[in-house]
């Protein structure tokens, strides 16, 4: 598919297939959104992937805008640290956000994936869910480590 019927062919998808996107497939689009441009370089996002669908049910409640049952997101993540300069600029976060996402839309209509952006969401409820996550998994990995110790 070349770029023009990417950008013609492209929409929002609000109804979605229940299968698994491969985990293949969502990390071309997650590269897809690292090459968006940033100003200075500086690469101001994070990409967290939300398969699970336990945790997928989780963003949603703090998402009122994530329609449908969709199997997987893609959230951006800002580092305000990075980007309170181009905020104190004029350049608002979704402008910031929107580079990378763009890129991944189109990649995934490339792919055969349906799409749609979400604006509509809880930045603090989301922040804390994934601190909850990280927390978890920091635990998680210790408690391997732990039983690996004691297993020796």
């Amino acid at each position: 598919m070349n770029i023009f019927d990417a950008i013609r062919g492209r929409r929002s998808i609000r109804r979605y297939k229940r299968e698994k996107v491969p985990l293949e497939l969502i990390e071309q689009i997650i590269e897809a959104g690292q090459w968006a441009p940033t100003g200075k370089n500086l690469q101001y996002w994070k990409f967290i992937a939300v398969t699970d669908p336990c945790l997928m049910k989780m963003v949603k409640t703090v998402s009122p805008m994530l329609w449908g049952e969709s199997p997987a997101a893609i959230l951006i993540c800002l580092d305000l640290k990075l980007t309170t300069p181009l905020l104190h600029e004029g350049v608002i976060s979704s402008e910031l956000a929107g580079f990378p996402a763009q890129n991944m839309m189109l990649a995934a209509h490339a792919l055969g994936i349906g799409t749609c952006a979400i604006g509509g969401f809880n930045r603090e409820a989301v922040k804390e869910l994934l601190e909850d996550i990280r927390e978890l998994k920091d635990r998680l990995e210790k408690l391997e480590s732990d039983l690996k110790e004691v297993g020796r």
